[in-house]
């Protein structure tokens, strides 16, 4: 997508007496604005790169910026090289089959400010690149307009902050190097909802590690015996099951005022390994929670809190509850009911007998779809189908809020181009004055999982979301 304006934003590390601190941004001369500095990053031998995710990634770090390599290959005179690669999936049977083909790749995993230009040096072969607003934001590799000249600058035309360099043939290319020009003039920092200084709380339970990096944050989730899907009894401080703790993560808290109307983007990044093997579970999402207006005194808590606070929920991989579903479930119960095998996008609503939506229902009626009877809400697709469009671990998610006919705010979120899920935020809202909208709470989550057989926890694993962006006009 192409960046017309650029409207600059400001992320509160805390709510004080309501007043939101403010991003300060010094005055530059003229002659500084009309003649940029201009800065390179090569990646070429010099450069080391480190083996990553049981050796499916290698990754290269220069200037506090991160670079992914799949399809990884060494090259002493140079960086390295990539081939396109094809794998076999472990299913729950041992057997090894349905290869799953990826194209040999280098990009970008930290956001580039001021991204004016790719220089790619390359040996014998052909080689392709995309540009992106947002990591992996398009993941169709097409060849058709695409393809690298070997030392020849592509120029970076309309505020891209990524790019995918690829070879779509199993035969290996060396890249020498690669050198990337840019202004580092804070435009894609200027759009994050929130960055690495705002304020973080933790999810249903508290991650094992988290970084933050200056374009995403990276999770490693924290499973033990009494914070696990399978996890029995009740913590003594609460009356929630201890399985309720399976939600782990961070969470930023308070973003600006972003209007009526407004979309961001972010990407989810998982790993090969996992997506390789079917017996290794994960599941990510976010749950951006949203608010209106000033806030109000909650007598019962004692403190002001915002209006109508209400999550718009994204589920990403495996069974949140239970990943054997309710047929192979080791402790059935009525978590169990809807519950699936696999992989899907998921989907909690209202939901009757025939899985059609009905608000009329009330609370009994909420539940997680069958991924394999509802459709996505642009429709043409199941849950499970929209899923495996795309075996690599990235999900680009977008979030359009709007109000409706009846100025009601909704919520579309798409997921890798499809429009997976559309719901109304509020249960209340004033749509005569049509108050300005903020996120209140943004989760990051991945669960915690038990073994398929006991109740003790299963390893962690590691997930990266890079800082959500407003999308610009």
């Amino acid at each position: 997508m192409k960046k017309k304006t650029l409207l600059v934003l400001t992320s509160a590390g805390s709510l004080t007496m309501g007043v939101l601190a403010m991003f300060l941004v010094p005055k530059i001369n003229e002659s500084a604005k009309a003649n940029p500095p201009t800065y390179t990053i090569s990646l070429d031998s010099s450069v080391n790169l480190v083996e990553k995710d049981k050796g499916y990634l290698h990754q290269a770090s220069v200037k506090n910026n991160k670079f992914d390599v799949i399809g990884y290959g060494a090259n002493a005179e140079g960086f390295c090289t990539i081939a396109k690669q094809s794998h076999d999936l472990v299913t729950h049977s041992g057997v090894e089959s349905d290869a799953y083909t990826f194209e040999g790749m280098i990009y970008n995993r930290s956001v580039i400010n001021g991204f004016t230009s790719l220089t790619v040096t390359f040996g014998e072969g052909t080689l392709y690149y995309k540009l992106t607003d947002f990591l992996m934001e398009d993941m169709d590799f097409d060849t058709e307009t695409h393809t690298l000249t070997n030392g020849v600058p592509v120029e970076v035309q309309n505020g891209e902050a990524y790019f995918v360099v690829f070879n779509k043939s199993t035969t290996p290319v060396a890249i020498e190097s690669l050198d990337i020009e840019y202004q580092c003039n804070g435009d894609i920092d200027a759009e994050m909802l929130f960055n690495k200084n705002t304020s973080l709380g933790g999810a249903r339970s508290v991650s094992k590690r988290f970084t933050k990096e200056d374009s995403f944050i990276e999770l490693e989730n924290n499973p033990t015996l009494y914070t696990n899907n399978h996890s029995t009894g009740n913590d003594i401080s609460t009356d929630h099951d201890n399985s309720w703790y399976r939600w782990n993560g961070k969470y930023f808290t308070r973003s600006a005022n972003l209007g009526t109307d407004f979309r961001f983007g972010m990407t989810i990044i998982g790993n090969i390994s996992q997506v390789l093997d079917e017996t290794d579970y994960f599941h990510f999402n976010v749950w951006p929670q949203f608010s209106y207006g000033a806030t109000k005194w909650d007598e019962k808590k004692k403190e002001y809190v915002p209006f109508d606070e209400q999550w718009i929920q994204t589920y990403i991989g495996n069974d949140n509850y239970e990943p054997l579903g309710k047929d192979h479930a080791p402790y059935p119960d009525d978590y169990t009911d809807y519950t699936y095998t696999g992989r899907f996008y998921g989907n909690y609503d209202s939901y009757d007998e025939n899985w059609n939506v009905d608000y009329t229902l009330g609370d009994p009626g909420w539940k997680f779809a069958d991924p394999d009877h509802v459709d996505i809400a642009g429709g043409g697709k199941t849950l499970r189908e929209a899923y495996e469009e795309y075996p690599l671990p990235f999900w680009y998610l977008e979030f359009h809020v709007y109000l409706d006919e009846d100025n009601d705010p909704k919520c579309d979120i798409s997921i890798n181009g499809r429009l997976i899920y559309s719901e109304w935020i509020f249960y209340y809202y004033d749509t005569v004055n049509k108050p300005s909208i903020y996120i209140t709470t943004f989760p990051m989550h991945l669960i915690n999982y038990g073994q398929d057989n006991s109740r003790n926890p299963r390893d962690s694993y590691v997930g990266s979301f890079t800082y959500p962006r407003l999308i610009t006009e």
